[in-house]
């Protein structure tokens, strides 16, 4: 290879990357625009209307209460099939129709029943 085709081929090679180097910057003008458009319209808008559609706070978190809710409490299907129930089934009774009826996340067994008669309906 001659000394003129080495030159001739950096001097290529230099040139491409000076013409990739102006097309980046020109997405990168493109992107600072888009932001800045963006960055306007939240001003606009106000920062904060995402909080208004913000999904309403569990109960049980509100009142700063402590550990995880109970699955009845968390679950109105499960608790309306347990108070069904109530009355009219012994509690092992009721934690077999659970068993049969719920899949196995969903489930509650005969104490946790039991918990949730005594404090929401059993007579004092």
């Amino acid at each position: 290879m001659t000394e003129d085709a080495a030159h001739n081929g950096t001097r290529d090679a230099m040139q491409r990357a000076l013409f990739a180097g102006r097309a980046a910057w020109a997405c990168l003008d493109e992107m600072d625009i888009a932001l800045e458009g963006a960055l306007e319209a939240t001003r606009e808008q106000g920062v904060y209307s995402a909080h208004q559609d913000a999904a309403q706070i569990d109960p049980h978190r509100r009142e700063h209460r402590p550990g995880r809710r109970a699955k009845m409490a968390a679950d109105p299907e499960l608790r309306a099939f347990v108070e069904a129930r109530f009355g009219t089934m012994t509690f092992d009774q009721m934690a077999d129709a659970v068993a049969n009826a719920f899949t196995l996340d969903r489930r509650v067994r005969r104490s946790a029943i039991h918990a949730w008669w005594s404090k929401h309906h059993k007579r004092t």
